[in-house]
């Protein structure tokens, strides 16, 4: 069982970590996959300009929804939203506990973050923060479905968080797991 938590605290660090020090995320290997927006196992809003890309790897699905268009594993984005399907990530955790640890975790990069006070998504028990970088601000949110664990990121550079924050936040709200 301490696998699993050890996974959830890496995954929190690794995205604490591209906001702390870059201004762009990268994802590796295997390469993203260009897909339609009714493939999507969720419906979620974002605008009609944007790409949409798939990578897989193990029980992991992740999914890029990005103003820059990305085509190989190096390349970066600015601005977009990134939902992570995480296969069983949850069995035998407690909930209370998952959500502690990722307060721990932030709080254990010295970054700023605010509970915005959701506590369901699509249905699902949930809870989500506003993170502050230095130079990214991001929404993430965590999603209990079944034993599974969905991260829901929405991020853009400081700069341009005012133009986004507004419709990321009312995807929080909107977000529909299929």
């Amino acid at each position: 069982m301490k696998e699993h938590k050890i996974g959830i605290v890496i995954l929190v660090l690794f995205f604490n970590l591209c906001l702390a020090f870059t201004n762009s995320v990268a994802y590796g290997a295997p390469i993203p996959v260009a897909i339609e927006n009714n493939d999507l196992p969720f419906s979620i809003s974002y605008p009609s300009s944007w790409y949409i890309c798939k990578e897989s790897y193990g029980n992991t699905q992740s999914y890029f929804i990005t103003r820059e268009q990305i085509r190989t594993p190096t390349d970066q984005f600015l601005v977009g939203i990134t939902v992570i399907f995480l296969k069983d990530k949850l069995l035998g955790l407690d909930w209370n506990n998952v959500k502690n640890n990722q307060i721990s975790a932030y709080k254990s990069q010295g970054l700023e973050m605010n509970d915005i006070n959701i506590s369901t998504i699509s249905g699902y028990s949930a809870f989500a923060f506003l993170i502050r970088g230095s130079r990214s601000k991001m929404f993430i949110a965590y999603v209990k479905k079944g034993n599974d664990l969905i991260n829901v990121i929405q991020e853009s550079p400081s700069p341009e968080w005012d133009n986004y924050e507004g419709s990321f936040k009312d995807n929080l709200s909107t977000l529909y797991f299929k």
